[in-house]
């Protein structure tokens, strides 16, 4: 990985009309790999959140809610991406919240039947 391959990198996505975004986007994440970074989370880094509250039980003004919306991050592990991704466990068996699992029924955490 090295500046000369970048941009060929680069020159190969432009003459092939890419957009500027996309080739820095691109440029961005060369950098970061040619720096070590894997882009992996360590399962021992993740923990489930103690405690959720109801939706329900919710009340939060626009501004709030938009602001808690932008840093909200949805992760969805479908067919055998969690497999590629080093799960070594089915999904369904990822602790959401106290010992509680992801019914498919209820969604994520949703609580007692």
């Amino acid at each position: 990985m090295t500046e000369r391959g970048l941009a060929q990198a680069l020159a190969k996505m432009a003459a092939d009309g890419a957009g500027e975004d996309a080739q820095a986007v691109f440029a961005h994440y060369y950098r970061e790999l040619e720096s070590g970074a894997t882009g992996l989370i360590p399962e021992a880094d993740i923990s489930p959140l103690p405690t959720l509250p109801y939706l329900g039980d919710v009340e939060v003004d626009d501004v709030t809610a938009r602001d808690a919306l932008d840093r909200t991050v949805v992760l969805k592990l479908n067919g055998g991406l969690a497999t590629s991704m080093g799960l070594d466990r089915a999904k369904s068996l990822l602790e959401v919240k106290d010992g509680q699992l992801p019914r498919p029924d209820r969604g994520a955490g949703a609580g007692p039947p």
